[in-house]
């Protein structure tokens, strides 16, 4: 299998449970992957995206625990000036660039230069939904 894969297995069109924010010892979890693998996979969980702080995941850490009933989705938290949000679907070795804030449209082109590129699409989203950043724009 060749990871991360242009399209998962799966049941076909149904509702799939996962995590999209697991953060392992490559950055502030406690677990390694292959500890948060097992959880997830005891929990029932059809897929968990990888989404350390501002970093890629580490080269093979994740690759060897995805199977065609267990999808592993390649992402990152992106803590910015004004928040963190998860772009998720990106490339082995990806990182995004966090050097932004509201409003300044980085997000915006980082989405279009990957639209061109018609690879998988990142799709950004909230880390903390209903959390406030203390300071503000």
């Amino acid at each position: 299998m060749s990871f991360p894969p242009a399209r998962a297995v799966g049941r076909g069109p149904d509702w799939y449970r996962g995590d999209c924010h697991v953060h392992s010892v490559h950055s502030d979890g406690e677990l390694t992957p292959e500890e948060l693998a097992v959880r997830a996979r005891a929990a029932g969980l059809d897929f968990m995206a990888t989404t350390e702080h501002n970093s890629a995941a580490e080269p093979g850490a994740w690759g060897h625990l995805a199977a065609d009933d267990f999808l592993i989705v390649l992402g990152e938290e992106v803590t910015t000036k004004t928040g963190h949000w998860l772009a998720l679907g990106i490339s082995p070795g990806e990182v995004v660039d966090w050097n932004h804030q509201v409003g300044d449209a980085l997000i915006g082109q980082f989405l279009v230069v990957r639209r061109r590129r018609r690879q998988m699409r990142p799709q950004p989203s909230s880390s903390r939904p209903g959390w406030r950043s203390a300071r503000r724009s």
